[in-house]
């Protein structure tokens, strides 16, 4: 047996082909993974949640590698490729606050992306025009040389409008597909999901290509241990990798998604009530002597441990922090209980 396929070129034209197997590595919108939905709904509908980075959009601004800063003495400092780099800017508003990035590189290059990221209501989102973004930018970062490039600025009129014009990346939902993978009966043939078509996420917690290559490895090794029977194989490989899939989901919900320092007074509030759950977590874990769990983001760090096994350390801490706020709640409310019912 075998797997039909009907796919579309890029120029419309219908090809029409058969496989023995085929993966599902085409991203978080995966057409694959729709189609095994039409025939499994409940194995293949994607469960999804809203993290709180869900939904902002990433542009990234090229601006020439070793560029310069003023300093505070108003000396030119250039930077280096291979430091990370963060320029907050001189507005403050809820709409008007952006921080822009740079992430180290290792390769010395001609070009390097500056990152915005904002959320749908930021201003920079309307503005259509590479004349509006180059004077906002210009306002809002006067250290930086980003005036119009007649008067020395260090940006292409032409890298302005493309970034005004560009679509950007939407960090999506948190989601992943309960069900990996389906066979013919025989075991002859089947399909496969990993990568962001079995699990996707924003990139805060930085493990999503983590967790494909961990897709690939497993799946390469299933299909090595059991090539007499691909059934067998793809079997094995949802079996071990769901539970992770699950996993790794869970994690980037709670792992550092207040990152990005967006500027609402919601995400500012939760953004500082993030920090202490992580302060908390990580003092109680020095005063216990490493009994109590830390954060998250810090337990991923161990390199032994899978997802699941993350999420299940960083559940008992949870559940001791809930019962020890429920213990102190009730010891607070017990007498004025017992006082209305001895009063009645």
């Amino acid at each position: 047996s075998s797997v039909s396929i009907i796919a579309r070129d890029d120029n419309g034209n219908q090809i029409d082909t058969t496989a023995k197997l085929v993966v599902g590595a085409d991203g978080y919108k995966s057409k694959v993974r729709q189609c095994l939905a039409e025939k499994d709904g409940k194995k293949f509908q994607v469960k999804k949640w809203t993290s709180p980075s869900s939904g902002l959009q990433l542009k990234a601004l090229q601006v020439p590698a070793g560029f310069s800063i003023k300093d505070v003495d108003g000396t030119m400092v250039n930077t280096k490729s291979n430091n990370g780099i963060a320029i907050r800017g001189a507005k403050d508003g809820p709409f008007d606050f952006l921080s822009l990035g740079g992430l180290p590189m290792k390769k010395s290059v001609e070009v390097r992306p500056l990152n915005a990221i904002t959320r749908p209501s930021h201003i920079l989102r309307s503005m259509q025009t590479g004349d509006k973004v180059q004077e906002f930018f210009e306002t809002n970062y006067p250290n930086m040389q980003f005036q119009k490039k007649a008067d020395g600025g260090i940006v292409s009129d032409e890298e302005w409008e493309r970034f005004a014009t560009a679509d950007g990346t939407i960090f999506p939902q948190c989601q992943y597909s309960p069900g990996l993978k389906v066979s013919s009966t025989d075991g002859e043939s089947g399909v496969v999901l990993l990568g962001d078509a079995a699990h996707a996420f924003p990139p805060d917690s930085g493990q999503g290509i983590n967790a494909g290559f961990q897709d690939v490895a497993q799946l390469d090794k299933t299909l090595k241990s059991n090539s007499g029977n691909l059934g067998s194989a793809l079997k094995e490989y949802e079996t071990v990798r769901a539970p992770e899939t699950r996993g790794v989901v869970r994690l980037a919900r709670f792992a550092a998604p207040y990152q990005y320092n967006q500027p609402l007074r919601m995400d500012r509030i939760r953004k500082k009530l993030w920090m202490a759950n992580v302060i908390m977590r990580l003092f109680l874990n020095k005063v216990t002597f490493g009994i109590f769990p830390k954060q998250i983001s810090m337990i991923m760090n161990d390199e032994d441990k899978t997802y699941g096994q993350i999420m299940r350390r960083a559940d008992m801490g949870t559940a001791v922090l809930t019962g020890v706020f429920a213990s102190l709640i009730l010891k607070c409310l017990l007498p004025v209980i017992m006082k209305r019912v001895v009063g009645i």
